[in-house]
């Protein structure tokens, strides 16, 4: 009897042996086509981060850059208020005295969500209100085709710092007025499409970003996302930011 439990035992660890080798005893398995490893995170997916600002405004933060201390703005308003008729709702008011001939003013955010340390093609598109026509002269430049209306996405928090030449200016290349930078797309302007310079109407506007950009999130799959209006006319400009999408694809 003992002989024929020993037999037994050893043609049973056999068969365990011949059942692992042929890999039927693992259902997820890290060979190509194979399974998915238990616990791994999902692979990362596009999708559209929708802001409404007729919502409101909380964790944005708001700030001003590109002048000198002699320069710097005045007139500086950011506020969540209601549209002025004939419009409807809320939105983030924005808006500065342009001193220095190329005031930014910004509002700011960051968003989670994104896959952690993966590279994203990010579109943007922004609706704003605004009562300044197109095809106008002023101080300096047009006040509506002059003043481009820009989005920013980074991993690193944008800010206000002084330069060593004087100048106060985001610590990140976003590039400058109608130019685009590494981690800035301009939108449009800030003209409404009227062209009656003597009277003003608000009119919602829709900008979009005409080409994709790459950014990559940090380490918890962040991003900070910044909607600006950069100025090269020389006086006051103002915009109601009403929505605005960023859509993301990861690489």
């Amino acid at each position: 009897m003992r002989q024929k439990n020993i037999i037994a035992a050893s043609l049973g660890l056999a068969g365990l042996l011949a059942l692992s080798a042929c890999g039927g005893g693992d259902s997820n398995s890290n060979s190509p086509g194979g399974k998915q490893p238990a616990g791994a995170p999902p692979p990362p997916s596009a999708f559209t981060l929708a802001i409404d600002f007729n919502k409101g405004i909380d964790g944005w933060s708001s700030g001003t850059a590109d002048y000198t201390a002699e320069t710097k703005p005045t007139e500086v308003k950011f506020a969540f208020e209601p549209l002025p008729a004939p419009l409807s709702g809320n939105g983030y008011f924005i808006g500065a005295h342009n001193n220095s001939d190329d005031v930014l003013v910004y509002v700011k955010k960051q968003f989670a969500g994104f896959a952690p340390s993966t590279k994203y093609k990010l579109s943007f598109d922004l609706r704003f209100a605004s009562d300044i026509a197109s095809g106008c002269y002023g101080v300096g430049g047009s006040p509506g085709d002059a003043v481009h209306m820009l989005a920013v996405a980074s991993p690193t928090e944008p800010l206000t710092e002084l330069q060593a030449n004087g100048e106060y200016r985001l610590n990140i290349e976003r590039g400058n007025q109608a130019a685009n930078g590494q981690f800035g797309k301009v939108l449009g302007t800030l003209g409404n499409g009227t062209t009656d310079c003597f009277t003003r109407v608000y009119v919602s506007k829709l900008v979009k970003s005409a080409e994709t950009m790459e950014v990559q999130s940090d380490a918890q799959g962040k991003l900070w996302v910044l909607f600006g209006m950069d100025s090269g006319f020389e006086a006051s400009g103002r915009a109601i930011l009403q929505s605005a999408n960023v859509s993301a694809t990861p690489l």
